[in-house]
């Protein structure tokens, strides 16, 4: 079988002495995470670097039992999912220390990598090859065979930990996060979540593939992900209205949205919010129940020139609410109505940053078509 080598994504120059390096680097942590592979739970080793988990290669190959090599003069790793783990197998005239060195069960001899991180903690990257790698650069038809992610090592006090995330990408392997148990789980009969919009972005595509679940399995939400209408518990809340609440929490990764209250009308057309840093967008299908008068509700008051005035903010209010942290927060609708049965798509720029505490709570009020007779354009 032939391979083709990617991207070596950092300098791997061996003409410098290695630095000793102490686990009190900045930003790296022993993880606080418990590791769940399959349906097992093993005892590993892992850093916390940037918010980010390292584990040790080797315990990531014998806790899947995917079969690795070491094909060192080459600074190549290959892993195959589908053969049975037995230790990190020599290649190319790699020699077994360098194999337990590169698999974290040795320190690494001087100058294996060069340091020139300011932060006292290395971070180097080794070309990978697995099958899914492959089958990726194929389907891209890459002019340039070594482009593409490669295995990042990160080094603290002479011992190499492998980034978890770039090691289930090259796999092909699922990632869940359950932010009530502090539990990372790895299933590789699961295939990686891919990117939303392109997972060969590659400064993108590392916290695109984590899925973030509960206690119950129930997904929750990562900034920029559309919270569906399946938490709607059909409350008649307002006549025409749609009310949100989103609790913000910070966590390994990513910071996500969990969604403590969403109750809505009967039959409201909106039928998805998306969260992002700087506002929201929502949507409704032309053919929902009450479209047509909601989309003449929030015609009036969108803001299509960013024409800006205190007068303009108060009567945008009395048909849209935006409420953060339990105050008013005062910004502009943008978007349009439905056309040619696509769905309706508005978003709402805040006019000020989240408060410095970070958003804790958002709730969003639509109050329907019973003030258009007060609304005029600005």
């Amino acid at each position: 079988m032939k391979y083709r080598f990617l991207l070596i994504l950092f300098a791997t120059s061996l003409t410098y002495t290695q630095t000793v390096y102490a686990f009190d680097a900045p930003n790296a942590t022993a993880s606080t995470q418990t590791f769940q592979f399959g349906e097992k739970t093993f005892p590993v080793s892992a850093i916390n670097f940037r918010g980010y988990n390292y584990v040790k290669l080797e315990d990531l190959c014998k806790s899947l039992n995917i079969d690795v090599a070491l094909d060192w003069p080459n600074r190549t790793v290959y892993m195959d999912k589908t053969k049975a783990y037995s230790g990190l197998r020599p290649l190319n005239g790699t020699l077994d220390h360098e194999c337990r060195v590169i698999g974290g069960l040795d320190k690494q001899w001087p100058g294996a990598f060069t340091s020139t991180s300011p932060e006292t903690a290395e971070l180097k990257g080794l070309k990978v090859i697995t099958a899914f790698i492959e089958d990726k650069t194929k389907e891209r038809g890459l002019a340039d065979p070594d482009s593409g992610p490669g295995l990042d090592l990160l080094n603290i006090n002479g011992i190499n930990y492998c980034s978890l995330l770039t090691f289930a990408f090259a796999n092909n392997i699922e990632v869940s996060f359950n932010v009530d148990t502090n539990t990372v789980l790895l299933d590789k009969t699961k295939p990686w979540v891919s990117d939303l919009h392109n997972d060969w972005n590659w400064w993108i595509w590392v916290d695109r593939g984590v899925r973030y679940i509960d206690a119950a399995g129930e997904p929750v939400f990562r900034k920029n992900e559309a919270l569906s209408g399946k938490y709607s518990t059909e409350l008649d809340v307002f006549q025409d209205g749609v009310l949100m609440a989103a609790q913000y929490e910070a966590h390994p990764y990513a910071d996500i949205y969990r969604v403590t209250e969403y109750a809505t009308s009967p039959d409201f057309p909106i039928r998805e919010f998306v969260l992002y840093d700087t506002g929201f967008q929502f949507r409704f299908p032309a053919s929902a129940p009450g479209a047509e008068n909601l989309g003449k509700a929030l015609s009036p008051v969108l803001n299509r020139n960013n024409v800006w005035s205190n007068d303009f903010l108060r009567r945008q209010r009395q048909v849209i609410s935006v409420i953060i942290n339990g105050i008013y927060a005062d910004g502009f609708l943008e978007g349009g109505g439905p056309t040619n049965g696509e769905p309706a798509f508005y978003q709402y720029i805040f006019a000020k940053p989240y408060p410095r505490g970070g958003l804790q709570t958002l709730r969003i009020e639509i109050h329907g078509s019973q003030n258009q007779d007060v609304i005029s354009a600005p």
